[in-house]
């Protein structure tokens, strides 16, 4: 990596990446990325990478992750992706090397709600891609899928009530409102049927009325 300029290895895997059918590299290979990969972990890769990852953030991260190298958050920075393809690659390494416990739909729901939609897409994918090399990880997947479809609200912004809903029911401005919102939107993204500002504003009081006792 420290020969090879990272404009000319992200032009390659890019070629590969974007390519419809991966069998002749698979067969024959460019020697600039097969290098990068440790015996068996290339072959699990490209598997991965044929089946399910339609995506370059999630690529990039199955790409670090089956690289025979140390520090893969590194590799990635080698690479000079944009900031926020790099940002979702490093964010996806992290969720595969330290999988989110998700045992029950509702783990996966409240995953989704406190990471958003599309790091939660991008992550199934991940997941259903490094099935082939772990069968671990399509529980994960199997589960945040079953979330995707879910009615859980995906964000702060599908919750339906504001800071401001708060602060008119007696909340105090700052971090006391921001913990609040992030507790009515687990509490939304276990049961989607609360998410209605009737009932977020009556367990809002709960949690006002718990905070001064």
């Amino acid at each position: 990596l420290q020969k090879i300029s990272a404009e000319r290895i992200l032009g390659e895997l890019k070629k590969t990446f974007s390519a419809p059918d991966l069998t002749p590299f698979c067969e024959s290979g460019s020697q600039l990325i097969r290098g990068i990969f440790g015996c068996g972990a290339r072959d699990a890769y490209l598997s991965a990478l044929g089946r399910s990852a339609p995506l370059w953030p999630v690529r990039l991260a199955l790409f670090a992750l089956c690289a025979d190298c140390g520090d893969r958050e590194d590799l990635l920075r080698c690479l000079k992706p944009d900031g926020e393809t790099l940002r979702d690659a490093a964010l996806l390494i992290r969720a595969a090397q330290q999988p989110p416990s998700l045992e029950t739909q509702e783990d996966a729901r409240v995953y989704l709600s406190l990471n958003g939609r599309g790091h939660t897409q991008m992550c199934a994918l991940l997941f259903t891609a490094l099935t082939c090399v772990d069968g671990a990880y399509g529980t994960a997947a199997r589960q945040l899928e079953t979330a995707l479809s879910s009615a859980a609200p995906d964000g702060l912004r599908q919750l339906n009530i504001t800071g401001d809903d708060l602060l008119a029911l007696g909340f105090n401005e700052g971090p006391e409102t921001g913990e609040a919102l992030r507790s009515l939107l687990i509490e939304a993204a276990k049961n989607p049927e609360y998410n209605r500002k009737d009932l977020l504003e009556s367990l809002a009081l709960e949690l006002l009325k718990k905070g001064g006792d």
